[in-house]
């Protein structure tokens, strides 16, 4: 069924995962309680058959509701809520046999989330080990992964330690960021640290030396005009050139 959502047990997912189809995990954004969460998984899911796309469908939902007053503040709890979020990802990742590629869409501060644990995998994966025969410990049989992060909400110095982070402990890896220069809440983002504070990715988008350095392997979608002065996750999930990218990563393995 079109958009359907099911629910599976940890013994399920086990069971599934024989699939080798394309895994795609979407980690939602900051002040969505569990309802939206689960319109906006639905949503990105309406997206995926619309455009043809074919894989196994997860949300990571993580607790951001609003629980202080006033955004700032708020804010700056989610961020920290999200990185904290990201090792439970990790070790999530590094205990179920993915056999397929994967695609990591992080939207907002779920951008920091699937970062960091893409940081964090193989550091997992050496204590999962340990634990549980279900891991994957082979690194050859380690999956592919994409990070897709749309209007991510970080900051292009953390984006270039984490990604440095992953590809030298040998995560196969490609990138693709989204940079819209008239999204509200991303401009607001630096000043949420400090009246100095950094520039969010998804607003500055990354270093020069970044793109120079990944050699391809990471490509900056300039959303601005199809976008425009919105945050609003539907409103970039209708953006042609997210839905083009999302249907040439269904299309092309990776390197």
């Amino acid at each position: 069924q079109c958009g359907s959502i099911s629910t599976l047990s940890s013994d399920d997912w086990i069971t599934n995962a024989e699939d080798t189809r394309r895994l795609w995990l979407v980690v939602h954004g900051n002040r969505i309680d569990s309802g939206e969460a689960v319109v906006f998984m639905r949503a990105f899911r309406q997206t995926a058959d619309q455009l043809g796309l074919d894989g196994q469908f997860v949300l990571w939902s993580w607790p951001s509701e609003e629980i202080v007053r006033g955004i700032a503040r708020d804010s700056r709890l989610k961020a920290a809520r999200a990185d904290l979020e990201a090792s439970l990802l990790a070790s999530w990742l590094a205990r179920h046999r993915i056999p397929g590629p994967v695609v990591l869409v992080g939207y907002s501060f779920g951008a920091r989330t699937v970062l960091r644990a893409i940081a964090q995998l193989q550091s997992e994966k050496q204590s999962a080990g340990s634990e549980n025969v279900s891991a994957i410990s082979d690194p050859n049989s380690d999956p592919e992964f994409v990070l897709f992060l749309i209007a991510p909400a970080i900051d292009a110095a953390t984006f270039d330690r984490f990604v440095d982070q992953a590809i030298e402990r040998g995560v196969r890896l490609r990138i693709v960021v989204t940079v819209n220069r008239s999204d509200p809440a991303l401009r607001w983002y630096r000043p949420l640290w400090t009246c100095h504070g950094p520039d969010a990715l998804g607003w500055q988008g990354p270093y020069c030396r970044t793109v120079q350095n990944l050699n391809g392997s990471l490509k900056v979608l300039n959303v601005t005009r199809q976008v425009g002065h919105t945050h609003r996750w539907e409103t970039y999930l209708l953006a042609p050139a997210i839905r083009h990218s999302f249907q040439m990563l269904d299309s092309v393995s990776l390197p």
